[in-house]
């Protein structure tokens, strides 16, 4: 199963996070009163963002379409999804260290995440996980995707999220 998202994106490691610097050109003045121009500004501009994203597999499957819309989390459950995925452990010399169970991360944030066009989450349906004979909502995520399918949602997650590429530009002075 393959998921058609930008060839860039998908070549790279989920764990490489690619920075792109762009310089700001004499023209691109910031804005005179920062305060101003935010308490000024439409708040729809800061509506939470969303992509939808078709899974080919699927649609072959189910003789259609199957497209899921993948909306950004708010900042506790991306927390509680962090404190679930952390394994705590020793290390060598006998001190706590922290590990994440990566493909744990990924599984509870598509739980979360991925919705279908009507608006439900997709991996939360009772009535899937009683199709699939999965006991839990992150099974159904890893019965129902293949592993790089998974990984290429996640990816466009991650791009929601401001994780990947152009969220944040450096200013050279």
């Amino acid at each position: 199963m393959s998921v058609e998202f930008n060839d860039e994106i998908i070549d790279k490691n989920i764990d490489e996070e690619v920075i792109e610097e762009e310089i700001v050109k004499e023209d691109d003045k910031p804005v005179a009163n920062a305060i101003d121009a935010l308490l000024a500004v439409d708040l729809s501009e800061f509506k939470t963002p969303s992509k939808k994203a078709e899974i080919p597999r699927i649609s072959k499957a189910l003789g259609g379409p199957f497209v899921v819309e993948i909306r950004l989390l708010n900042n506790t459950t991306e927390e509680n999804i962090d404190k679930k995925s952390n394994i705590l452990d020793l290390d060598e010399d006998g001190n706590p260290k922290i590990d994440i169970n990566s493909e744990k991360q990924i599984a509870l944030t598509l739980v979360e995440a991925v919705y279908t066009l009507e608006g439900e989450q997709l991996f939360k349906k009772q009535s899937l996980r009683k199709k699939f004979n999965v006991q839990s909502n992150e099974d159904l995520v890893k019965k129902m995707l293949l592993p790089g399918e998974r990984k290429k949602l996640y990816a466009r997650y991650k791009e929601l999220s401001g994780h990947i590429s152009t969220s944040v530009k450096d200013i050279k002075n």
